[in-house]
C-alpha cells in the first residue's frame, strides 16, 4: 500500500517536495536500480496530466525530489488535484509508493 500525502502548490511559484522512501522491512529503500516518475491530474479520469520532474537526491537512501517550475505551476488552475509517485524496477515491476491530493492555491502577483 502506498503512503498518502497532501501537497500544497502555490500557483506561479516553484514547487519542490522531498520524499524519503523507507523499506517495509526496515531501513532505507535503495533506489539504485529503479526509475521514478510522478504525475498530477485534475481527477483520476482526466486524460491529461502534468508530469513532475523527479530528481534523485540520494539513490542509496531512497531520497528523491519532485519538482515543478514556476511556469508549470502558473499553467495549473487553482483547484484540487490527484497525484502519485511510482517506481519501476529494472525487471519492470511497478510500485505506487506515494499518492494523494494536491491543492493548487491561486496566486495574485505574476
Amino acid at each position: 500500500m502506498s503512503q498518502y500525502e497532501e501537497l500544497y502548490i502555490d500557483q506561479g511559484s516553484t514547487f519542490e517536495y522531498i520524499i524519503t522512501l523507507s523499506n517495509p522491512l526496515g531501513g532505507s529503500f535503495d533506489l539504485t536500480s529503479y526509475a521514478a516518475r510522478a504525475s498530477l491530474k485534475r481527477s483520476y479520469k482526466s486524460s491529461t496530466s502534468t508530469n513532475f520532474t523527479v530528481t534523485y537526491l540520494d539513490s542509496a537512501t531512497g531520497r528523491i525530489q519532485i519538482y515543478l517550475t514556476d511556469e508549470e505551476t502558473q499553467l495549473l488552475k487553482a483547484s484540487q488535484y490527484v497525484f502519485d509517485v511510482v517506481i519501476e524496477s529494472s525487471a519492470g515491476a511497478i510500485y505506487r509508493v506515494i499518492e494523494g491530493i494536491a491543492i493548487v492555491n491561486p496566486g495574485v502577483t505574476s
